[in-house]
């Protein structure tokens, strides 16, 4: 009796025994990656939203737009059209986003750029010569080619294999009319 009530309190010793965890920091003093390396290679791999964030990595903090817009409307002056259909192709060194907006209109979007960053806000130029900078041009017969100028912000997101453009306080001109037309909007490709 005296052994199995021994035994008895040894094994509720090792049982219920704790061992205090002790965390080490690494010997080195750097920081110990929480995601996998695909997240610090300065690259946009194949499951990330932009460079090393979104996917597997921590989320990406995504640009703002500076306006309220309404998804697949857009404003050209006081007409406002809405998208009907889009397309986004990848090209070597730029991303080129297409729309087709009610009334005949055509909308074309390039960014300059073998990758696009959801983090930035785009500077709109009246040509994608510049790194990472974008343009915009509207075809409609009554304008001619309406090409922004130097003013205006352009915001993109990305969810799946689906990107949203967004166009804030942008202005278009047209060498057909001579005049300058106030633009704003969004569009979601598909």
């Amino acid at each position: 009796m005296k052994k199995l009530i021994l035994f008895t309190i040894i094994t509720l010793c090792f049982i219920t025994c704790k061992r205090k965890q002790i965390l080490k920091e690494p010997d080195n003093g750097k920081q110990v990656a929480i995601y996998p390396a695909q997240c610090y290679n300065q690259t946009k791999d194949t499951n990330e939203i932009a460079i090393d964030c979104g996917g597997p990595c921590e989320a990406c903090l995504i640009a703002q737009p500076s306006c309220t817009f309404t998804t697949n409307i857009f404003n050209l002056d006081a007409n406002t059209y809405t998208s009907t259909a889009t397309s986004s192709i990848q090209g070597s060194n730029d991303y080129t986003f297409n729309a087709n907006l009610s009334g005949g209109i055509t909308l074309q979007v390039i960014i300059n750029g073998s990758t696009l960053d959801v983090t930035k806000v785009y500077n709109l130029n009246n040509s994608a010569s510049f790194a990472n900078d974008a343009y915009f041009k509207f075809s409609y017969t009554p304008y001619g080619s309406v090409y922004s100028t130097t003013t205006g912000k352009l915001y993109i997101s990305n969810s799946g294999n689906k990107y949203k453009i967004v166009i804030c306080g942008a202005i278009g001109y047209s060498f057909v009319t001579g005049q300058s037309y106030n633009v704003s909007g969004s569009f979601i490709t598909f």
